[in-house]
């Protein structure tokens, strides 16, 4: 009787898991010709730190606390380039709730990406340099633009590869979906504390 219990339990949880991995591709329709996988059960992003343009070293466990969206690209990459406006607008209207870091994987580093910052017009995404490609390696990643959410625990909730409208419908609410803040009894547990 406890193993049949066990296997519907089990059961009951595998479809739950199904069900919000399908919930969240369908969230991810109309984002563009890119492919959404979710990162289920969530993992803790790797260590790894990338250089700002001033030099200054970011570390990604330093970021916790606020939902992270780590962007790689490289200047060579059409799709990566496509897609910059959308994130320099995301970067713009959701700056107060949402870290967008811009990282590039540019070998040549600030020698190739100031001049294309300054052609494009890319005031506001904070863009960094990764010129030993440790972020494409920390990741396990083969293929550029690439998209990691990271949760305000600093765990990787999902992925997105390919080229997106980052600013559009469709990438609000698969945002809104997997970035969302704790429910409020846990906040005012967490306060309590």
């Amino acid at each position: 009787m406890k193993v049949a219990r066990a296997f519907i339990v089990l059961l009951l949880l595998a479809v739950s898991v199904a069900a919000d991995v399908e919930n969240d591709s369908q969230a991810a329709e109309g984002m563009g010709p890119g492919e959404f996988s979710p990162t289920n059960p969530p993992v803790p992003a790797p260590a790894l730190a990338v250089t700002a343009r001033d030099g200054t070293v970011v570390h990604l466990a330093d970021l916790k606390g606020k939902p992270v969206m780590l962007n790689l690209w490289a200047t060579w990459c059409a799709p990566c380039v496509r897609e910059m406006p959308s994130l320099e607008r995301l970067a713009v209207e959701r700056g107060g709730t949402l870290r967008v870091l811009a990282v590039s994987e540019d070998r040549r580093g600030a020698d190739v990406v100031e001049p294309f910052i300054e052609r494009h017009e890319l005031k506001r995404l904070a863009i960094f340099l990764d010129v030993k490609n440790d972020a494409t390696h920390a990741f396990t990643i083969d293929a550029i633009p690439t998209t990691i959410l990271i949760d305000r625990e600093g765990r990787e909730v999902g992925r997105f590869l390919g080229p997106a409208e980052w600013d559009g419908p469709a990438a609000r609410r698969l945002i809104d979906k997997l970035l969302k803040p704790d429910l409020p009894d846990q906040q005012s547990a967490s306060a309590e504390r």
